[in-house]
């Protein structure tokens, strides 16, 4: 007697591939085309305080005609203003800044050289005993292929000079955080301060680079200068 064998078909649908592992997403800040994670809306409306640990300001000038001496100034305070939220597309510190405000104190001038350092801070240069800050206040940003262009004034020695300083962003913002870079060159001469060429150059150029976190305070939106004062440079004494 012949036995017939029939062929056992699984069903299609029974038949089930072993699923791939899913490739996981890649662990970027929470950043949305610039936005701060933290504030949804966008969250730069405010003002920007700077966080002077992760920050630093240098300048560089000839000496003697011959080579380029670098220095540090210590940063005393530094603010930014934005008065309204930030475009989707734009980083949001680029939108609504309105205002813009930076001291350095002058009397803390570094050069590595002791000596230069003290010529520096005498009444016939610098005189910081009487103008021991450099301020810049600008309330004119315009944002530029690269960065930002602020035209603003520089106070020093009794003197004020129009300025013109590029800035660039460094990184972020991230957790309420951005940094910026930004330069300028100014004359020495603009601001009163006096020296044979052949001894210091005329051109200055100073450049800051200065971490700022967002403040979170009621009525900061609107963007009131009144809500934070910048330091001011005593008046100059009268000289005998």
């Amino acid at each position: 007697m012949k036995t017939t064998e029939r062929a056992t078909t699984v069903p299609a649908a029974t038949v089930q591939a072993t699923p791939e592992p899913a490739t996981p997403a890649p662990t970027t800040p929470d950043v949305d085309a610039g936005r701060c994670p933290d504030h949804p809306d966008g969250g730069a409306a405010g003002y920007w305080a700077i966080v002077p640990g992760n920050s630093t300001a240098g300048f560089a000038v000839r000496n003697f005609g011959l080579r380029m001496v670098h220095g540090v100034v210590p940063i005393v305070d530094a603010t930014v203003v934005v008065s309204g939220a930030a475009d989707r597309a734009t980083v949001p510190t680029v939108a609504g800044v309105s205002e813009v405000h930076l001291t350095l104190s002058l009397a803390g001038i570094d050069t590595a050289n002791v000596r230069r350092d003290h010529d520096l801070r005498a009444r016939r240069l610098l005189d910081t005993e009487h103008h021991p800050d450099l301020l810049f206040a600008c309330g004119d940003v315009r944002a530029d292929t690269t960065g930002w262009r602020l035209d603003g004034t520089l106070t020093a020695h009794g003197c004020s000079t129009a300025v013109t300083v590029d800035a660039v962003l460094v990184s972020g913002p991230v957790r309420d955080h951005v940094t910026v870079r930004a330069t300028t060159t100014f004359d020495r001469r603009a601001l009163g301060i006096r020296a044979p060429r052949f001894m210091i150059g005329r051109d200055v150029v100073v450049t800051v680079t200065a971490q700022f976190r967002l403040l979170r305070a009621d009525g900061l939106a609107n963007g009131s200068a009144a809500a934070v004062q910048p330091r001011v440079a005593p008046k100059a004494r009268p000289r005998p």
